[in-house]
């Protein structure tokens, strides 16, 4: 744990419920995570710059983690996690494997690589620039701010995903019957790039004492922590994602203290035994395709991987948070509750939910 957190006062109990949910338990009540602005927040900070102008300023990311501190309040278990918001999250793997981003107008993809079997990518590189910016921009948070807030690795793609983004999905689908030897084998190096990125930059944090990570979806934990998915996996059958998900994820999973499955898509519902099959595998996070029927309509599948031994994230309304802590139990639940504005509304909801 770090030193202080004064941005988020009530820290300890609230690791103590977080701790408790990761292991499939409760104290009382569910976990719950909300966004809360305060009264007055600053305004967000304006840069004339491109986006790829700004991703590579280690000062841009500090200014953006300074607001995301100065505007919100953390009520219940939000926790105020910094760390560089780079290629809109998902395109730190392909740039140091050798991608080049393409910035549209609201995400940042990659442009696409056909001959990425023929070529011989990177190996790790601790100097790489993006790196770099990510490793400064981790400093300077460390050190102007780390006794506010909580400093985290940012997040990393996986490897069949990433590789997706250099193939296109149609062609990738081909891969997968016509070469599967080249799509497990650049898979694997861009896995094992991506986690040695993420052992580089924990170290950064662990230096200022910040053992800890809070994960894109907003997930405390102690130690290394990651919202491991495979979005590419939607396209998959279940035999197709055990030979080429699922051994990336069991790396990942392997490396990592606490790991949540970000499942992208209720067609993915069909992996869950697989899913299950990863021991170090501690959640599953729901994240339905719109506009998929609401979360009380697939309360048979969350209890399916309650009783399987996984924990459960679920972003809803009051309403609904109230009525699957009804269902479901508080043990293993954790609700994003999206339509709480004010920290009187999390404190009212927390009564309902005891």
């Amino acid at each position: 744990m770090p030193p202080r957190c004064l941005a988020k006062p009530n820290f300890a109990e609230a690791v103590e419920r977080l701790d408790a949910w990761w292991s499939g338990s409760s104290l009382g009540r569910p976990a719950v995570t909300c966004s809360v602005l305060v009264e007055d927040p600053p305004p967000a900070p304006l840069d004339p710059r491109t986006e790829a102008q700004r991703d590579m300023d280690p000062r841009w990311h500090l200014a953006c983690a300074r607001r995301q501190l100065d505007a919100h309040a953390f009520p219940a278990e939000t926790m105020p996690g910094l760390f560089p918001h780079f290629a809109s999250n998902l395109g730190i793997p392909s740039v140091l494997a050798g991608g080049v981003l393409d910035y549209r107008e609201t995400t940042a993809w990659t442009e696409p690589m056909p001959d990425v079997y023929e070529r011989d990518l990177p190996d790790f590189d601790p100097a790489h620039p993006a790196l770099a910016v990510l490793a400064e921009s981790l400093r300077l948070m460390g050190e102007q701010l780390g006794d506010r807030g909580l400093l985290s690795v940012p997040p990393l793609l996986d490897g069949l995903t990433t590789l997706s983004l250099f193939r296109d999905s149609g062609p990738l689908c081909e891969d997968l019957i016509d070469r599967p030897a080249d799509v497990k084998r650049v898979a694997a190096h861009l896995d094992r790039l991506a986690l040695d990125a993420h052992r580089a930059l924990y170290e950064i944090i662990n230096g200022f004492g910040h053992a800890q990570s809070v994960t894109w979806a907003g997930i405390y934990a102690t130690g290394k922590a990651e919202m491991v998915q495979c979005d590419f996996g939607i396209m998959l059958s279940p035999a197709m994602f055990e030979e080429f998900a699922l051994p990336g994820l069991r790396l990942a999973t392997d490396y990592m203290d606490r790991s949540c499955y970000h499942l992208d898509g209720t067609p993915q519902t069909r992996f869950l035994d697989l899913l299950c099959s990863l021991d170090r595998l501690h959640a599953i996070q729901w994240n339905p395709e719109p506009p998929a029927a609401p979360p009380t309509a697939w309360v048979d599948f969350f209890h399916a991987v309650r009783d399987r031994g996984k924990s459960l994230w679920v972003a809803c309304d009051t309403r609904t948070a109230i009525a699957l802590t009804r269902e479901l139990g508080p043990d293993g639940l954790m609700l994003d509750v999206r339509d709480v504005k004010t920290v009187r509304d999390a404190e009212e909801l927390l009564t309902q939910l005891k």
